[in-house]
């Protein structure tokens, strides 16, 4: 009875839904289902997002993210076993980023390891750090086989602790129609092209054409990106500008922080990463070319909550010539929390970012702009 009556108080779980102009609502989550079939959302938040999955596991072509256990590879593909179900995933090559074999931490998922640098092969990372480049023809039982400079080597799959994949022969290809991406509550990241669901949980048919099912307390978030509600970080900046303190400059980072580490914001549910954004340090300028094409920008604005704890920054929107009225913003402190910013851009022509020095100076004035979108 007393069970009975703490749910009843409590009430059934909630999901935030988020429109895509920026408003949000609370849903029922046996009402989530209904709410997939519509388009006029953007994000549907079930709980807080965690850091990136430690290793091993898969970065995809399209920026997913999956910890897993290497189960078996061959000539064109890898299988994986997902750590948030019981179902292994075949990933072809050409679908590939990089193939972790062995634990690491988060920060693995940067792109910027010195390893990684000019790749325009496949790359073999050894458990020693010796770094060989090459073609892989594929794997065999309990081993790799790497053609390099025209000879045939056979690498044991136990002294290989990573596989980057060469990029000239991935899917990257350019974002087109609506797209979803799923945050489990592991910490997977998962990029997909159509989305459904039933009482058991969601399924995700992935950029490369295979299933991937999340059961519902899996899940963690859910985003919606269209051709309506475009990641600013699919616009060139049309100036970017960054002059620093001193002799160091920390220029504007793509969906990383400028430390190039996952973005994070403390909010009211907790230390969150986010997978979409702009990672900025004082003194930054970034100019959007929007040629009238959007209703709005939408940003969630806050110090990152690993590198920005004690700094401060002042941060300005201008709409054409028009500097947008952002009291929260100035100074942006990690004491007032992440600031949510709307701001009305209709027919507008240019777009402008500005981060620059608050009280605190340069210290820990890492400033992110998570989910930074135009909606149409």
């Amino acid at each position: 009875m007393l069970a009975m009556a703490l749910f009843l108080a409590a009430g059934p779980p909630t999901v935030t839904l988020v429109k895509a102009d920026g408003r949000s609502t609370q849903v029922e989550r046996n009402m989530v289902m209904g709410e997939l079939a519509r388009t006029d959302w953007f994000a549907m938040i079930f709980a807080p997002s965690p850091s990136l999955p430690a290793m091993p596991g898969a970065i995809l072509a399209d920026g997913s993210r999956i910890a897993g256990a290497f189960q078996l590879g061959d000539r064109e593909s890898v299988t994986i076993l997902p750590s948030y179900g019981n179902t292994t995933l075949k990933i072809p090559f050409s679908a590939m980023d990089v193939l972790w074999l062995h634990h690491d931490d988060e920060e693995s998922f940067t792109d910027r390891y010195l390893w990684l640098d000019r790749r325009n092969s496949d790359i073999i990372l050894l458990a020693t750090g010796e770094v060989l480049r090459g073609e892989l023809e594929g794997f065999e039982e309990r081993s790799i086989v790497l053609k390099i400079e025209g000879k045939t080597r056979s690498l044991p799959l136990a002294v290989v602790h990573a596989i980057a994949f060469n990029p000239a022969l991935s899917l990257r290809k350019a974002h087109s129609g609506v797209r979803f991406a799923v945050v489990t509550a592991s910490g997977d990241r998962v990029a997909g092209k159509q989305l459904t669901s039933d009482a058991v949980g969601l399924s995700l048919i992935t950029s490369f054409g295979a299933t991937m099912k999340v059961a519902w307390d899996d899940v963690a978030a859910i985003r919606r990106w269209s051709e309506n509600v475009v990641p600013l970080g699919d616009l060139k900046p049309k100036r970017s500008e960054t002059v620093p303190f001193g002799q160091l400059p920390w220029p504007p980072s793509l969906n990383r922080s400028v430390k190039h580490q996952p973005l994070r914001l403390k909010t009211d549910r907790g230390i969150e990463a986010f997978d979409s954004g702009l990672g900025t340090h004082p003194n930054t300028t970034l100019v959007y070319d929007l040629h009238g094409k959007y209703k709005s920008f939408e940003a969630t604005i806050g110090l990152d909550a690993a590198t920005g704890r004690r700094g401060s920054a002042i941060v300005e929107i201008f709409v054409d010539d028009r500097r947008q009225r952002l009291a929260a913003l100035n100074p942006l402190v990690a004491s007032s929390g992440p600031q949510r910013v709307h701001a009305d851009v209709s027919a507008a022509k240019t777009l402008t970012l500005k981060v620059n020095f608050g009280p605190t100076g340069d210290a820990q004035a890492d400033v992110d702009w998570v989910d930074a979108r135009l909606a149409k």
